[in-house]
């Protein structure tokens, strides 16, 4: 099976996410609504959301996934265009995690060179091994 990725974030990361997914099928999205619209179909594995995604308008994406009946898992991402202090980054991902996020991947701690990429990947397909522990039933 292929791996599915949705990408909502500003152009200038597309590079980035190409060497963490080699292998998989990018689809990009620049807008809400071009995402939602996206998503609407259902066949995503994973979704990555930057911070800077449509004019900062990432929590606004993790509301909208709310609605949709079938939810991909969800990572949200800080790139390198993007300074701030580690206070507010870890509020980002908090905040991120609280709107429904299964994780949240700085990629400014994550050199891009294979072995910073390869580290990335792996942040990012653990998002999607936490959402299907997310959605198990509990034991009896």
């Amino acid at each position: 099976m292929s791996l599915s990725v949705l990408v909502a974030d500003v152009e200038e990361m597309d590079a980035r996410y190409r060497k963490l997914f080699p292998d998989a099928q990018l689809r990009f999205a620049r807008t809400l609504r071009e995402a939602l619209d996206c998503l609407a179909s259902g066949d995503c594995s994973l979704v990555v959301v930057g911070v800077q995604f449509d004019d900062s308008r990432m929590f606004e994406l993790l509301l909208g996934l709310k609605s949709l009946p079938t939810r991909a898992p969800v990572a949200c991402a800080r790139g390198s265009q993007l300074l701030s202090d580690l206070d507010t980054v870890q509020g980002i991902a908090l905040a991120a995690k609280a709107l429904g996020a299964n994780g949240f991947l700085d990629l400014m701690a994550h050199p891009d060179t294979d072995e910073g990429n390869a580290a990335a990947r792996q942040i990012l397909l653990a998002c999607m091994q936490a959402s299907v522990s997310e959605s198990a039933p509990a034991p009896n």
